[in-house]
């Protein structure tokens, strides 16, 4: 574990928080809902896109057997979990934001730090809770900024190992659903999605694009989903 000492920060981001929207977080026995101030109940976004995967999940954990599938699993989400808190703390200026952590989590968290301290100029949304009338869905994007001189929903990822971008379509349509949301709510344009994935092997993956590449393929996602 690390001492308090030497957690203390040194690069601060700038804030313009936008005032966030109500929603109700719910967990059913069909996934994750929100339920919104007018009483509309939503499934996540991660929901509804991982029906796409699931024919190839089912397909992975027969291969690796169900046991080693939920180890993998569970570690994974574990990991997931506590590197992503670490980021929400840096991200939000907390002070002795690596206090407590592992140091596994630690040196994932580091090489993604630059990626944040170079190119984040200011932060609009942090875990900001999103929802849309016309897709019928909601979720809670990690980070909605400037990046790199654009408005951006930014998106941290961990792996075990670095990913070819045609494994990662699920993380785009992601990222442009919660786009597409913040310009229903805010009257706000987000064309760019930033995709930050660190992995085992002590790298991280930056996958940069536009968001307007794939609102079509969003739109009949859900409408579909709701059919």
């Amino acid at each position: 574990m690390l001492k308090k000492d030497q957690a203390s920060r040194t690069h601060y981001f700038q804030h313009s928080l936008l005032d966030e929207k109500k929603l109700d977080r719910q967990t059913s026995d069909g996934g994750r809902v929100y339920v919104t101030e007018e009483g509309n109940a939503y499934p996540s976004v991660t929901t509804v896109l991982s029906e796409l995967n699931k024919a190839s999940i089912i397909e992975w954990r027969n291969r690796v057997g169900e046991e080693a599938a939920n180890k993998i699993t569970a570690r994974a989400v574990r990991r997931g979990t506590k590197v992503h808190g670490i980021l929400e703390d840096f991200v939000s200026n907390k002070d002795n934001y690596l206090e407590g952590h592992m140091p596994s989590n630690i040196e994932m968290f580091k090489v993604i730090e630059p990626f944040l301290t170079e190119n984040v100029e200011e932060i609009y949304g942090i875990e900001i809770k999103l929802y849309s009338d016309t897709l019928r869905a909601a979720g809670t994007a990690d980070l909605y900024c400037k990046y790199r001189g654009l408005p951006t929903i930014l998106d941290f990822k961990t792996s075990r190992k670095e990913k070819r971008e045609d494994w990662i379509l699920n993380y785009k349509l992601q990222c442009s659903t919660y786009a597409m949301m913040v310009e229903e709510i805010y009257g706000l344009i987000v064309p760019q999605y930033c995709i930050l994935i660190g992995n085992d092997e002590g790298t991280v993956q930056e996958f940069i694009g536009d968001t307007y590449d794939y609102r079509d393929q969003v739109i009949k996602i859900f409408e579909d989903y709701h059919t």
